[in-house]
């Protein structure tokens, strides 16, 4: 089932890549990607494992297109994954806002997310923002979710992160908070390590997470819309 999904979404992203530079070669500039890698760990209740990647392409001067896809699994999963894909407005050089839709492929049960979200870069401070609604499909019930993060960096390649995310739907909410570093080794590769504490319906949870990756060109407009980043602590 997995395997079908996979396959579909990543030949339907390389078509639309296709046609896009066939109609738009003069216009299309590929900015930038990121891969990425992350083990997460939940105090008592296992670990999970993800594989990610993300590209960006602008078709104008204030109009992209941003694809993610990736895989990641529990201790007691079969392999999970999605893709996702934003339109990007570049409304200045410090303001991006998008819109996002994703598709999930949980062991047979499909789930799509979709959304709006901003970004606002000024000097060492970028802050970003989504709300979306997730939606198991069949089911008239939809989870709102929610996401503000925010990074400092200093010019000896640290970086200081944060966050909140916000989970409702009807008989469950959640609110997790992030607190967490990153180091950039020169231009490219880059380690990041946070901690999560979730506040649930059911308790809490604290969460331990590892992330390593490589940054090519200006990387991307916006965090990926996938399950790993926007729920990180489940």
């Amino acid at each position: 089932m997995f395997a079908r999904f996979f396959t579909t979404a990543l030949t339907t992203a390389l078509a639309t890549g296709l046609i896009l530079s066939a109609t738009m070669a003069q216009a299309v500039d590929v900015t930038g990607a990121t891969i990425s890698t992350t083990y997460s760990h939940e105090n008592g209740d296992g670990s999970t494992y993800a594989l990610q990647g993300s590209g960006a392409a602008m078709l104008s001067d204030q109009f992209g297109l941003q694809l993610d896809l990736g895989v990641w699994k529990y201790d007691s999963s079969p392999t999970l994954g999605g893709a996702a894909l934003h339109g990007v407005w570049q409304v200045s050089p410090n303001w991006v806002l998008g819109a996002f839709v994703n598709t999930e492929d949980w062991d047979g049960t499909t789930y799509y997310l979709y959304g709006i979200e901003a970004a606002w870069t000024q000097g060492p401070i970028r802050v970003e923002a989504m709300l979306g609604l997730d939606n198991e499909s069949g089911s008239p019930w939809d989870a709102t979710v929610a996401a503000l993060t925010g990074r400092y960096s200093w010019d000896n390649g640290l970086s200081a992160l944060g966050g909140i995310y916000l989970w409702d739907e009807v008989g469950y909410s959640e609110t997790t908070l992030l607190i967490g570093g990153r180091y950039d080794f020169g231009t490219g590769p880059f380690i990041e390590a946070g901690f999560l504490y979730e506040d649930n319906s059911f308790g809490t949870d604290q969460v331990v997470q590892v992330r390593f990756g490589y940054e090519f060109g200006a990387g991307t407009p916006f965090t990926a819309r996938l399950w790993p980043d926007v729920s990180p602590s489940n």
